[in-house]
């Protein structure tokens, strides 16, 4: 932290001091990251009270986090009370990833047609190698399709994303052709080659589907309390 000195008004510090998070987004992080890891795996049937002894909380952060879980498609209400993490067929993987194509391919298109210095926020870092490279790899892709500032769009992916971590994540350790095809199009991205950039990530698709291998089902997890 540095110290600066004013006139009149002694010394003044630098550097705010961010505020720690509060428990109902510890609990909404922990909940997240344990959906998303499979540490809850698809199928198992969530209940607050179980849940909210596990994390040593009240019952309430636990209510609001399913909530935003819901909202986000990472758990779903089911018949009777309560939630679970979904359990994704094969024909919903694809339709994610086709959902994604499209409204990616939008977004290249429009950026295409902007002016370079308004095409810079679009290119994020693409992924390494490693046990982070599905959410680096989510994040590079997510960057360019906010860039465009477009609501709808953003809103129309908003659940897409978070399940298809989820989905990826479950696969385990991101290809590295598609690592290499992030870097490819990272590349032309940065030199506003965007027609280029759109074939790109069809071809990236290509090498997703054949690695989730739609043909499979994710395991379902037991249907009991999770804590």
């Amino acid at each position: 932290m540095q110290v600066a000195a004013t006139r009149g008004q002694g010394p003044v510090l630098r550097g705010a001091i961010e505020e720690p998070p509060t428990v109902g987004e510890l609990v909404l992080d922990r909940l997240r990251e344990a959906v998303m890891s499979g540490e809850i795996r698809p199928g198992a049937r969530l209940r607050q009270v179980a849940l909210a002894d596990a994390l040593g909380v009240s019952r309430m952060p636990v209510r609001d986090a399913i909530t935003a879980l819901v909202a986000e498609s990472l758990l779903v209400e089911v018949p009777g009370g309560g939630v679970m993490v979904p359990v994704l067929t094969p024909a919903e993987q694809d339709g994610l990833l086709s959902l994604r194509e499209l409204l990616e391919r939008h977004a290249l298109q429009v950026l295409g047609d902007r002016p370079a210095t308004a095409r810079e926020g679009a290119v994020g870092e693409g992924p390494t190698p490693g046990p982070g490279a599905v959410r680096e790899h989510i994040r590079f892709h997510r960057t360019l399709c906010e860039s465009v500032g477009d609501r709808h769009l953003s809103s129309a992916l908003a659940t897409v994303w978070p399940s298809l971590e989820r989905v990826m994540s479950g696969a385990g350790d991101l290809p590295q052709e598609v690592i290499d095809s992030d870097a490819a199009l990272r590349r032309l991205l940065l030199v506003g080659q965007h027609r280029r950039a759109a074939a790109a990530v069809e071809e990236q698709f290509l090498i997703v589907r054949g690695w989730l291998d739609p043909g499979g089902r994710e395991a379902p997890g037991p249907h009991a309390a999770v804590g």
